[in-house]
């Protein structure tokens, strides 16, 4: 695939920015992420790996190596020279987590290292494990790491909370315990706040924004926050006054060639909001209220899904702190379509898939084992009670003739 890619633009790519950009992700993204795939594989097809990884790596002109840091420079030199021995030993030994160089490779190779540089160019990679509230803050589990940076050496991590409307907010180690940050929830600023962590010690200084996939919304007495995704991928705070609105999707139903949604609001809203995932394309639809109590219905044109390269949406409101819920999943059958719904943070999930019957029947026929399995097994304590409660049975009544035994004797 990527001799196939290289060729295509080697034929209609002249811009050197554009090359530069596919040189660097072969280096730093695909060929690593091809060498590091040998830990799947047994021993004897570790050269079937290593030749594709030199063809790949033969792909690109020399002065794209210049710009790389050392570890990639002795790895691509031991792969052009074919010196896999020492390859194979730098690859297992794992150095950017563990930058130490291992004594049994050649020295030519050990001099060329400089993992003190290496940590300075890398990013601080920050991705959220896990968010939640307690007593009063926002609980923020992380996984932080800088590559080619000893664990054992000594730093300060501090959590800053970026506002455009207000001046950053700094929370300390003593905020930070055990990779998770407790964040006061009175102390955030209102509107959006993104998050970044900070990284000092004697020899970096970096900040880097955290990554995140989480979607979650929490209640206090004066105020709401929402944490969510943005659209690069990265952890937005958001921190909203009460009274925002709540509209509740009662039930969906697909008609003919028309998506129908009915429920309640407790506020007067214009229209819904459906994006693709990527949020590339959008589509608004009006809200009819057909009474005082603020009961509603909205026609989605199911055609309108089609037209989306990417079949997977989000149904919302105007602001994504405005919340919209449906009191229950749907699934629909359509085309070659499975169409589900259901929440997700303050909207609503769509998503199409294809519809396969062949994984429909294994999916019905491993559901059948299990039940079949599941029946021979409570059959099997049946009986075993059974035998139970006949020999329980029997002892009772051999009690019952020997207390008469006694009875008669008397």
């Amino acid at each position: 695939m990527a001799e196939i890619v290289n060729n295509i633009l080697k034929e209609t790519i002249e811009d050197k920015e554009m090359l530069n950009i596919k040189y660097k992700k072969f280096l730093l993204l695909d060929v690593p992420f091809y060498m590091e795939s040998i830990k799947n594989y047994s021993e004897e097809n570790y050269k079937y790996v290593l030749e594709g990884a030199y063809n790949l790596v033969n792909l690109v002109p020399d002065e794209y190596f210049e710009d790389l840091n050392s570890y990639y420079k002795v790895v691509y030199e031991m792969l052009k020279n074919k010196d896999w021995e020492d390859l194979l030993t730098v690859l297992f030994a794992d150095l950017n987590k563990n930058p130490e160089i291992p004594e049994n490779i050649d020295k030519k190779y050990q001099t060329k290292f400089n993992f003190e540089e290496d940590a300075q160019s890398e990013n601080l990679n920050i991705y959220t494990k896990k968010i939640y509230s307690e007593n009063g803050k926002i609980v923020i589990e992380f996984a932080d790491e800088i590559s080619f940076n000893p664990k054992n050496e000594e730093y300060e991590f501090n959590i800053i909370l970026k506002n455009k409307d207000f001046d950053d907010v700094v929370f300390d180690s003593s905020y930070i315990k055990d990779n998770t940050a407790y964040i006061p929830a009175d102390s955030i600023n209102f509107g959006d706040n993104i998050l970044c962590a900070q990284y000092i010690s004697k020899k970096l200084n970096k900040k880097y924004l955290m990554k995140s996939v989480h979607h979650k919304t929490f209640n206090f007495d004066d105020f709401d926050i929402d944490t969510a995704r943005t659209k690069t991928g990265f952890l937005r705070i958001t921190k909203r006054n009460k009274g925002y609105i709540e509209f509740e999707v009662e039930d969906i139903k697909l008609e003919e060639d028309k998506f129908i949604l009915k429920g309640k609001s407790n506020k007067k809203v214009e229209k819904l909001i459906l994006n693709d995932t990527p949020k590339f394309y959008s589509n608004e639809y009006p809200i009819n209220y057909t009474s005082d109590d603020l009961s509603f219905s909205v026609e989605i044109d199911y055609n309108d899904f089609l037209k989306f390269p990417i079949k997977k949406f989000e149904l919302g409101l105007n602001e994504d702190f405005n919340k919209i819920n449906s009191t229950k999943e749907y699934e629909f059958f359509k085309q070659n379509f499975i169409i589900s719904t259901k929440n997700y943070g303050n909207k609503i999930k769509i998503e199409f898939n294809k519809y396969n019957i062949i994984n429909k029947i294994n999916k019905l026929e491993n559901n059948i084992s299990k039940l079949e399995k599941s029946n021979k097994k409570i059959m099997s304590e049946n009986k075993k009670l059974e035998r139970t409660l006949k020999n329980y049975k029997s002892r009772k009544i051999v009690r019952i003739a020997d207390k008469l035994q006694t009875i008669i004797k008397i």
